[in-house]
């Protein structure tokens, strides 16, 4: 075997080294075009889901500020998306015909059904918490709430009126029955010295009292037009039938005697 010579050799070596170096800029350059077609697609996706503006963040912050984040499903129908606002940030679910079903932010709730109407919503803020039921007719609702004042259950007509409540406070216990005005025509009341129940007119005048007291007497007082008390009948806690009539006889009741 002929042995090469020195200069033979330090050729090789010049070869192999600038084989070497060329495998390396190819092996950067791939990498490099391996990560870049893997982030480009994904900060491209990220910059137009989250509808990116810089100028909108704290100067100097170096963060990134978006609005909505939306997700998609396999037909480019928005499924799920992330809000920010002044208010509150929220997170909605939608179906598949793109309509909002649930909306969940940091102060209410809210779950609508198919066709687009609010079934279920629940509300919270530093005076009260409400959960509000409706059913599919709109014009309907039941409230439950809480508040510094006391529980309280509501049956709602249409425009949100109440029909019926019924509340607490310290003490206190109230059940109102009211018209289509949103005036009280009947109500029950509980409180510490007894209970009552009343009854009132179109103008919400009182017009006829029934009451008891803890110690055992019980009374029926009926108003006027002006709400002055005209005739009450009782029973006192010794058992004596009291009857005190104010005025003239009613209309149809001539001989009555004061």
């Amino acid at each position: 075997m002929t042995t090469p010579s020195p200069e033979a050799l330090l050729r090789r070596i010049q070869l192999l080294e600038e084989s070497h170096r060329n495998f390396k800029r190819s092996s950067t350059l791939a990498m490099t075009l391996l990560v870049a077609g893997a982030i480009a697609p994904l900060l491209s996706y990220i910059w137009t889901l989250t509808r990116l503006d810089s100028t909108h963040g704290p100067t100097g912050s170096g963060g990134f500020y978006g609005h909505e984040l939306v997700l998609k499903d396999d037909r480019g129908r928005r499924r799920l998306a992330l809000h920010t606002s002044d208010d509150e940030p929220k997170l909605s679910l939608y179906g598949a015909d793109g309509a909002p079903l649930v909306t969940i932010g940091s102060k209410s709730w809210e779950v609508r059904d198919a066709t687009g109407a609010t079934r279920l919503q629940l509300r919270l803020d530093a005076d009260a918490t409400e959960l509000r039921l409706t059913p599919r007719e709109a014009d309907q609702a039941v409230s439950l709430s809480a508040s510094r004042i006391g529980p309280a259950l509501q049956l709602l007509g249409a425009d949100n009126q109440p029909l019926a409540y019924l509340g607490a406070t310290t003490g206190i216990v109230n059940f109102s029955l009211l018209d289509e005005a949103g005036a009280e025509r009947a109500g029950i009341g509980v409180t510490p010295n007894g209970s009552h129940l009343r009854l009132r007119d179109r103008e919400a005048r009182i017009r006829a009292l029934l009451h008891t007291g803890n110690a055992g007497g019980c009374a029926v007082d009926f108003f006027d037009q002006n709400e002055v008390p005209k005739l009450s009948v009782g029973v006192g806690v010794d058992g004596m039938t009291t009857f005190d009539y104010q005025g003239p006889p009613p209309a149809g009741l001539a001989s009555m005697s004061r």
